[in-house]
């Protein structure tokens, strides 16, 4: 139920990696906001990880009706979760769903960016049953995301298809977050995107648990 769309526009594509954009799609009223998963460039490729909505008109015409050659309608850039390069720290960053997909520019933006070559990138993901768990194999696909980040998972839900193989962690992604860095959490930047439930715990766990600064702290 998730699938990365691409694009292709006359202009070039500008935006910071983490940021998003607004789509309107062909006979559905209002526009919908989606994360770019790639990185800005010339050639005007604008990609997206996005996740069907049960019912959704937007995620039904794109999963179902959107053929090749249609047109579309993007307006971009916004948001304020996007990558920083100036400021010193290691970066974590924390997705469930479709949140992965601005994730995935920031950390393609970090592996490539000549600042940032000597922090740790650590990348935690979190879905309800392993089948969401689709991120190993995007990260091998390429080579400076599997030389740099280094990945944890957990599903949440051990009623989902294939939980009861699943050998890896249980539980929420914030909570994997707290196991796995404990007392250094205060030293890390964030940048966090995911189902609303998700980024406020994740905003709760690292403001009030641990005080980090708001600075460090970044999701739309």
């Amino acid at each position: 139920d998730m699938a990365e769309f691409c694009f292709k526009s006359t202009s070039p594509a500008e935006f910071l990696p983490g940021q998003f954009a607004t789509i309107s799609l062909p006979d559905v009223e209002g526009p919908r906001g989606y994360s770019m998963s790639n990185l800005p460039n010339d050639s005007g490729e604008w990609n997206f990880v996005i996740k069907r909505v049960p019912g959704g008109k937007g995620t039904s015409v794109l999963f179902d009706s959107l053929k090749p050659g249609d047109r579309i309608s993007v307006d971009a850039p916004y948001g304020n979760s996007y990558l920083r390069t100036g400021n010193g720290r290691d970066i974590v960053c924390i997705a469930g769903g479709s949140g992965l997909s601005p994730v995935l520019s920031i950390l393609r933006g970090a592996v490539r960016a000549p600042e940032l070559s000597d922090r740790r990138l650590l990348l935690f993901y979190g879905g309800r049953g392993p089948q969401d768990i689709c991120v190993p194999e995007i990260l091998r696909a390429d080579p400076l995301l599997r030389e740099r980040v280094v990945l944890h998972t957990a599903i949440s839900d051990d009623n989902a298809p294939g939980a009861k193989e699943w050998s890896g962690e249980r539980g929420f992604v914030h909570e994997l977050v707290r196991k796995t860095l404990g007392e250094q959490i205060p030293a890390f930047d964030y940048y966090f995107c995911g189902p609303p439930p998700m980024t406020d715990a994740v905003h709760r766990m690292l403001l009030l648990d641990y005080k980090v600064q708001a600075r460090q702290l970044h999701f739309d």
